[in-house]
């Protein structure tokens, strides 16, 4: 990704005045002397951004002939079409360029640059280059050749692309790095005959607002695991699909989990009991989340992927003394959805695939074959923003059991702190004067919130 730091991002750099020693040193983030005025007031007339890295980027060995000549790299879709100075410092620390030699390398990120900036993406638009120091260090240009070989006609009839930004070509490549075991992946097949990472999410306006996410985000998740072609033809002599194979997989979950007819195995040990049950359509990817994997080490865990709100009451109708429950989806403050941007063929299938409000007194009774200390995470955005939400009415369903929610949108920090008996922290983004996004509290915690209701 790219690398800024907090005075980049709040573009200090451009206030540089008259050269002076050490008047830039609090600027270069150190207290060493500085003499780079006018090496800098060179690299600005370059029109360079995020010179606050100006200081890395000559002790990396960059020089004003090599900032030069980089600056002519065109780069279709960023800041000035170039790259920026923090971009160019990275390319010298990682030892993709060569601060001497530099004529071939800054040649072979153009070529891979132009490649990459041919493509379409899944809107069938011009692919946006984000983060170029990233990929084009290591990938070889006959692997980016063969990406841009990728693409799919949609439900609508279009012919786009494979991937949304170059980020996701940069992930691919850390995961699977020879094309032709990328290659036997793409063509690999489930057990009825189609593509096991197959055209999941489509462009549907009842269900997606006319937005279309990646259909490969699965193939690009799974290479990003670790996932190999071996394990990945195991999973699917077992039935599972690309969908479920990398919730599972995020979960910590490996093949040998899974009895032939790819049903999880689960023993019911000493310890306490944890039913998890994630959504089937994910559009996004927003809701893989690794981090809860470490439960499995206190809990028994049963995992449910669901596209219905009847499979999720037949998976709380079946779970065995769950201590803990996580429910997941995508949330607003009336409903959570396990089948954002899986196309349905009825206006019954699609209300189906939503729990909402009102939907919640058919839930109660599942609710209440949990046990009476049994504590709940709705880990969904939104679910308890206002009055009279989702959430509140969820708690007040489940009689007395703990409920955390989130009151705004996630952004998948969550802080466990604790497993047993469940304390949670959840966390959106909020973007301030200072700076990025950072961290503040959205949880919601029914013992706080519904007091009066539970004693």
């Amino acid at each position: 990704m790219i690398k800024l730091g907090l005075l980049g991002l709040l573009g200090i750099g451009s206030a540089f005045a008259e050269p002076e020693i050490n008047k830039y040193s609090n600027l270069f983030g150190s207290e060493k002397q500085v003499e780079e005025g006018p090496r800098i007031n060179d690299l600005k007339s370059l029109n360079y951004e995020f010179m606050s890295c100006a200081s890395d980027f000559f002790d990396n060995g960059g020089s004003l002939e090599l900032a030069r000549d980089a600056s002519k790299i065109k780069i279709n879709g960023t800041r000035n079409n170039q790259l920026n100075l923090c971009q160019l410092k990275d390319l010298l620390e990682s030892g993709a360029v060569n601060p001497r030699d530099y004529s071939s390398d800054l040649e072979k990120l153009q070529e891979k640059i132009n490649i990459v900036g041919s493509m379409i993406d899944v809107n069938g638009n011009p692919l946006s280059i984000i983060s170029p120091e990233e990929y084009i260090s290591d990938i070889p240009i006959e692997y980016i050749d063969f990406l841009k070989t990728l693409s799919f006609v949609n439900y609508d009839g279009e012919e786009v692309g494979f991937f949304r930004t170059d980020l996701e070509i940069m992930l691919m490549y850390n995961g699977v790095k020879e094309v032709d075991d990328l290659k036997k992946l793409i063509d690999l097949k489930n057990s009825e005959g189609e593509p096991l990472f197959k055209q999941d999410y489509v462009k549907n306006a009842t269900l997606t607002s006319g937005n279309i996410a990646n259909p490969w985000n699965q193939l690009v998740n799974y290479c990003l695991s670790g996932g190999s072609f071996d394990e990945a033809k195991k999973f699917a002599q077992k039935g599972l699909d690309g969908v479920e194979i990398n919730k599972y997989k995020n979960f910590g979950f490996s093949v040998d989990d899974f009895d032939e007819n790819g049903k999880l195995i689960w023993e019911d040990t000493e310890k306490p009991n944890l039913l998890v049950v994630f959504p089937y359509g994910d559009h996004n990817g927003a809701l893989d989340n690794t981090k809860f994997s470490k439960l499995r080490d206190t809990y028994d865990t049963d995992f449910h992927i669901v596209s219905t709100k009847t499979e999720l009451y037949d998976a709380l109708e079946n779970s065995i003394d769950a201590s803990t429950v996580i429910i997941s989806g995508h949330g607003t403050n009336n409903d959570i959805t396990f089948s954002f941007g899986i196309r349905a063929e009825s206006e019954s299938e699609r209300k189906e695939g939503i729990l909402r409000t009102e939907d919640i007194p058919n839930l109660q009774p599942y609710l209440k074959m949990l046990p009476e200390d049994a504590r709940i995470l709705l880990y969904s955005c939104s679910t308890a923003k206002g009055p009279n939400s989702f959430a509140e009415n969820f708690a007040i369903a489940a009689d007395g059991r703990v409920v955390f929610a989130a009151d705004d949108l996630l952004a998948a920090r969550e802080d466990i702190r604790q497993a047993y008996p469940l304390e949670i922290e959840l966390h959106g983004k909020e973007r301030t004067r200072e700076g990025p996004y950072v961290n503040r509290s959205v949880t919601w915690d029914s013992r706080i919130n519904l007091d009066a209701y539970s004693q």
